[in-house]
């Protein structure tokens, strides 16, 4: 499981097509039937033969979707969640890195079924050492110094 982002996954003319056609209409529907939106909105789509094509929407960080974009953030983020918290974010408001990210979940042993759980960790004080490995933990556990698996998807 994994993500990646990268400013040439689509050009600027698609990207604005998709802000148009798919991201403002569903805010401005909202806000139509008496929910004004305010926040993150995650536009999930597949690129088709056919065109862009909607998967999902969702208003939370998706963990191994949202790590790898948050990495390009170059603008404060404290920032942003007050902004879009007002209603006074735009599409333009951002700066990105144009550097590419990947996220790569490692899961415990069994996952997605009976997972594994006490498994002992090792590599992540040589990862804290790059400048360009960031380690999120999420079903670990800490006891005498050491991290170990307590969930199924472990890092990212």
């Amino acid at each position: 499981m994994g993500a990646y982002t990268t400013p040439a996954i689509i050009d600027d003319q698609m990207r604005d097509w998709l802000v148009t056609h798919v991201a403002r209409p569903v805010v401005a529907g909202m806000k139509a039937e008496g929910s004004e939106y305010r926040g993150v909105l995650y536009c999930g789509l597949m690129m088709t033969a056919r065109g862009p094509m909607v998967l999902e929407f969702n208003c939370r960080f998706g963990i191994r979707k949202t790590q790898p974009i948050l990495m390009r953030l170059e603008s404060d983020l404290i920032e942003a969640m007050e902004a879009s918290i007002d209603g006074r974010t735009s599409d333009g408001d951002f700066k990105w890195s144009a550097d590419s990210s990947v996220c790569i979940v490692m899961a415990s042993g069994g996952y997605p079924g009976t997972y594994e759980a006490g498994k002992k960790i090792n590599g992540l004080q040589e990862a804290a050492k790059s400048n360009d490995v960031n380690v999120f933990h999420a079903g670990t556990s800490r006891r005498d110094g050491n991290f170990y698996t307590a969930g199924g998807r472990v890092l990212a």
